[in-house]
């Protein structure tokens, strides 16, 4: 016996090894570590037992599972498999493995299912030599048990020719043994002749030894009637295995088959009902696992209804609903009772939907609950109409309620806490009438009386208690729901304004009453009732006063600037505000428009906003901006405003916070988030440079070995070319990296800038990746920088997450937003979008920490600042696009970038294939290196140019104006852009213009990013070469500069 051991774990391997050796388990052993390797090796040995681990790191095993049960089909599999592992474990039974383990298991137990297998392999043996022996006597019985079988039986000789036929076939076809066996042909003749070409198909197919090949099809009785019959025939060999013929078996299933077609009709009119259904219905047994799904999961749910045959109905609802729903139907099958439920069911693109369901319970023939059939539908906008009603409810500043005719409150809002005292449990836990003042019981009784009659309740007021022993006067409106005992009410409190108005009605009526009581005096003292009168207004002027003023002492105290902004200007504010832009008194704001302290870039979207909240939108109560003081200093600031009634005219209420430290705070940690980036990629970086330095001399030394072989030495030579453009490649991408600013959106093309951006961040980890790309995939004009740095960011969190190295899958495809049939559904405009995703094998996210995880600075990691993510959601939002992500505790994350597809297919050039250009000419160089100054101009020599050599900037400008005063003028000048302690290129080509406004200049530099590279031509350059450059590119750029 031979044992093949596939485990690419070396310690693991040599533990099986040692365990097989101690326990002397017969056999040879082999071992290999990965599929590919046990491919080759069971094609060269043919072992007998396979033992392989389920996760393998080059080709999955469950493909090398099934390559090598296709090619042998006697070979015994044992898998190795973690708890992880189970939902892959049903794919490698159906695919045909024997056994397997479940890690960490006894060294007894994995010995014994080893003996198992090969036990089980010797049985198999054994029996294949007995079934020899068996055929034989087979066939001599099978005259004998045909002769006398119920069924038509018949034996065909390896030619074809029919050699015996039982006596059923009369009873079956109408026609004799004898008349079959003196007309070869009619056994064909009585088929039906629709049938009649897949019958001679079938007869004369080969067939494999105990190969069972069974047919129906039809024939034509000697009355005339047509009769289905059910076909079934099998090789037979003798002893020594010689091939006898075909016995065949035939049995009359005409009746079963017209019963099978009124079945059919029968269900396809139940299946055309279930199609048509807008409900789900679906079957389930006693424990819930899925018998049967209508069509409509499909519909509403994303499922194909056969693919979740044989699951757990509850293993697609939701962890928080799971215990509910579970203890719910156990408990309802329990009592033989259906129960309405409600419970939330993941979609097939791992979104929840909140689902409705009720069942009723199916029994079998001993009345015993064997499953149930449940019809559910979608509730999901039901539910989130009831959120967005909650949500409203909550935050109200009113006092809103639910109350019953019952005389009990059954729902309220914090505002009711807030206000009274009293908590929720409070209220709810005693009859309204006992918060209520005694002297209004009896009004409040009658108002609930006029309510249960169906009466809508305008401006009633009663007293409420307070948890303080005070009462509150309140204004009610409400309205009933008789069918249902539910009284809706909305409560304001108006204690101060029923306090002003009894203060108003008491001065008004001791007014009244001094009217009264001088009027008689009043013809006799007119002058001294007119001076007490004045007293008494001045009096209540001067009341009024202090009020304002004690108002104004108040929001003084409050260190938030307050302002309140009329639909034109300024109306009130307080020293905070007038502190915050510069301003010596809050008097000098008064009349002016909160506008004109906004920058100017934002004025405009201000003013805006300010019209918009006058309007009561609330949905732009908190905005940031930025401010210029008078003193002209800019700050951040954050604006919370809500709209209010002034002096009987729309405006705002503004309270504004300096948010300038906040955000410098922010800036610094971003910087930090990026430095803390960096230097994850220093050390992959620096392994990644020095390989590519580690080739060039070595390619170097080697060319010096082979100087006296040209051959080779061009060999070694474009060796070290390829690595300098590769090292090139990789300080580019650091460049990108390292790159701030404003964004710039191009057209690029996605798959470069993804891959590109992946392997720089994939530098010196552990880790691999896998890229899936369509053909057709769409271009999109972004900041290849931005997006760059998304896809580092993303890349350097999935290898983060796989702290033992694993596999990166990327994939982009062009998909469309909206709702069409196959559109994917996102908080976004609808389009075409390239969506991306970037799905990694790591520990997962759990689903506490999984809405936050794009907020700023949260983070799970020890001395994260939180920006990573955050800075990626602001780049994608900023490109108007939208950032998904799905995650599974131990089974890894996906994050799903959608960003939208250009319009336009001009991607940037690519690299062209360059040759080499020849030509003629006076160049002059500038650049500070010596060394590659002397390269520079070897170049150039070699490419019949003559070469002028300056080290700095005005060292340039002496040379080309001494040149040109002598007649024979440089026709280019190639200057370094940046030259340390001296004058560069960008000074002295300003220079260079004035002396020759004709001057054709070529500007050269290692900084990719430099504004002059990018906009070269606005600085009076003709052309443009990025260090390190070819020969060809350069050649190619003197050309065009000097043929103009």
């Amino acid at each position: 016996m031979k044992i093949l051991l596939v485990e690419h774990n070396i310690f693991s391997l040599e533990q099986f090894k040692k365990m097989l050796g101690k326990n002397a388990v017969e056999g040879s052993l082999i071992s290999c570590w990965d599929g590919e390797e046990a491919l080759e090796i069971t094609g060269k040995e043919h072992p007998d037992i396979v033992i392989m681990d389920i996760q393998q790191p080059c080709i999955d095993s469950l493909v090398v599972l099934k390559i090598l049960r296709n090619l042998y089909d006697d070979i015994y599999f044992l898998f190795t498999i973690s708890p992880k592992d189970y939902a892959r474990l049903e794919k490698a039974i159906s695919l045909g493995i024997n056994d397997y383990l479940v890690k960490p298991f006894a060294e007894s137990e994995f010995i014994t299912r080893v003996k198992m297998g090969l036990k089980s392999k010797e049985e198999k043996i054994k029996a294949t030599r007995n079934t020899a022996e068996s055929v034989q006597k087979s066939a001599d019985l099978f005259r004998t048990i045909a002769t006398f079988s119920y069924d038509w039986k018949y034996w065909l000789d390896p030619e074809g020719n029919l050699i015996f036929i039982s006596p059923s076939c009369e009873r079956i076809t109408g026609y004799g043994p004898d008349e079959f066996l003196n007309d070869p042909g009619l056994l064909e003749k009585i088929v039906h002749p629709d049938d009649r070409a897949e019958v001679i198909t079938h007869v004369h197919k080969p067939l494999k030894k105990d190969e069972l090949s069974p047919l129906i099809f039809r024939i034509i009785h000697r009355s005339g009637k047509e009769r289905w019959i059910n076909h079934i025939c099998k090789p037979v060999y003798d002893s020594r295995g010689k091939f006898l013929g075909r016995i065949s078996s035939n049995q009359d299933v005409t009746d079963y088959k017209h019963a099978e077609v009124a079945l059919l009709q029968s269900e396809t009119h139940l299946s055309n009902i279930l199609k048509n259904m807008i409900d789900m219905i679906a079957q389930i047994d006693k424990e819930g696992m899925i018998q049967y799904l209508s069509p409509s999961y499909k519909n509403i749910l994303g499922y194909e209804p056969e693919d979740l045959l044989g699951k757990s109905v509850f293993e697609f609802m939701h962890p928080d609903d799971l215990n509910r729903l579970t203890t719910l139907f156990f408990e309802n099958m329990e009592a033989g009772v259906s129960r309405r439920g409600e419970c939330r069911i993941r979609h097939t693109n791992g979104h929840y939907l909140w689902i409705e369901s009720f069942g009723n319970f199916l029994y079998n023939e001993n009345n015993e609950i064997c499953g149930a059939i449940i019809a559910s539908h979608d509730i999901t906008e039901r539910k989130q109409a009831a959120q967005e009603r909650d949500r409203f409810f909550n935050l109200s500043i009113d006092m809103l309620c639910i109350a019953g005719l019952d005389g009990f409150f059954k729902e309220l809002n914090p505002a009711w806490e807030k206000t009274l005292g009293w908590t929720n449990e409070e209220l709810t836990s005693k009859p309204f009438l006992e918060y209520i003042h005694p002297e209004d019981h009896k009004a409040t009784v009658h108002v609930v009386g006029t309510l249960s009659e169906g009466k809508v309740l305008v401006n009633f007021e009663n007293r409420y208690l307070c948890k303080d022993g005070s009462y509150r006067w309140l204004s009610w409106n409400a309205f009933p729901l008789v069918e249902e005992n539910l009284i809706f009410g909305v409560a304001r409190d108006v204690t101060e304004l029923k306090q002003a108005k009894e203060e108003l009605q008491k001065a008004y009526w001791e007014l009244e009453k001094r009217i009264k009581e001088r009027t008689a005096e009043l013809i006799d003292s007119n002058e001294k009732l007119l001076a007490a009168e004045i007293a008494e207004r001045e009096k209540a002027e001067e009341a009024l006063r202090k009020s304002e003023e004690h108002f104004r002492q108040i929001v003084e105290l409050i260190p938030s600037a307050i302002i309140v902004h009329s639909k034109e200007k300024i109306v009130f504010t307080n020293s905070a505000a007038a502190n915050l832009l510069d301003v010596a008194n809050p008097r000098m704001l008064l009349n002016k428009s909160i506008v004109d302290f906004a920058h100017p870039e934002h004025r405009e979207t201000m003013r805006q906003q300010i019209q918009q909240l006058i309007k009561n939108d609330p949905a732009l109560n908190k905005i940031e901006a930025k401010f210029t003081k008078t003193d002209g200093t800019v700050v951040d600031i954050e604006l919370t405003s809500s709209p209010f009634s002034y002096q009987g005219k729309p405006a705002i209420q503004t309270i504004i916070h300096n948010i300038t430290e906040r955000k410098k705070v922010e800036a610094e940690l971003k910087k930090a988030d990026k430095l803390e980036s960096i230097g994850i990629l220093a050390g992959g970086i620096a392994h990644d440079f020095n390989n590519y330095l580690a080739t060039m001399l070595g390619n170097i030394s080697l060319a010096k070995v082979y100087k006296d072989d040209p051959a080779k030495v061009y060999e070694k030579l474009d060796n070290i070319e390829k690595a300098t453009l590769q090292a090139k490649e990789l300080t580019h991408q650091l460049f990108i990296f390292a790159k701030g600013g404003d964004p710039v959106k191009k057209v690029v093309d996605l798959e470069d800038l993804i891959q590109n951006n992946t392997n720089f961040a994939l530098s010196g980890s552990n880790a691999c990746c896998k890229f899936f790309f369509p053909k057709d995939i769409s271009p999109v004009e972004v900041d290849e920088v931005q997006i760059g740095q998304v896809i580092n960011n993303m890349i350097i969190n999935a290898v983060q997450a796989m702290p033992g190295g694993g596999t990166i899958r990327v994939k982009a495809e062009n998909v469309t937003v909206g709702a069409g049939k196959n559109a994917y559904l996102a908080p976004l405009p609808e389009g075409h979008y390239v969506k991306i995703s970037i799905e990694d094998e790591g520990v997962g996210i759990p689903e506490e920490y999984r809405q936050k995880i794009f907020d700023p600075f949260f983070s799970t990691k020890p001395g994260g600042s939180g920006l990573g993510l955050a800075i990626c959601y602001a780049i994608v939002k900023k490109h108007g696009g939208y950032i998904d992500v799905h995650s599974q505790v131990e089974a890894g994350t996906t994050f799903d970038i959608y960003l939208p597809a250009s319009t336009t297919t001009n991607v940037s050039e690519d690299t062209k294939q360059e040759k080499i250009i020849y030509g003629r000419g006076k160049i002059l160089i500038m650049e500070d290196e010596e060394s590659l100054r002397e390269v520079i101009g070897d170049i150039l020599s070699l490419l019949g140019y003559e070469v002028g050599f300056a080290g700095d900037g005005t060292e340039a400008l002496v040379l080309y104006k001494k040149a040109r005063d002598s007649g024979q003028p440089f026709d280019v000048v190639l200057m370094d852009l940046t030259i340390p302690g001296g004058m560069g290129g960008e000074a002295a080509i300003k220079k260079l213009l004035e002396i020759d406004p004709g001057v054709k200049a070529i500007v050269s530099s290692g900084y990719s990013d430099n504004s002059v590279l990018t906009n070269y031509n606005q600085y009076g350059f003709k052309g443009i070469v990025v260090k390190p450059y070819k020969i060809e590119r350069l050649s190619r750029v003197l050309d065009e500069v000097i043929r103009g």
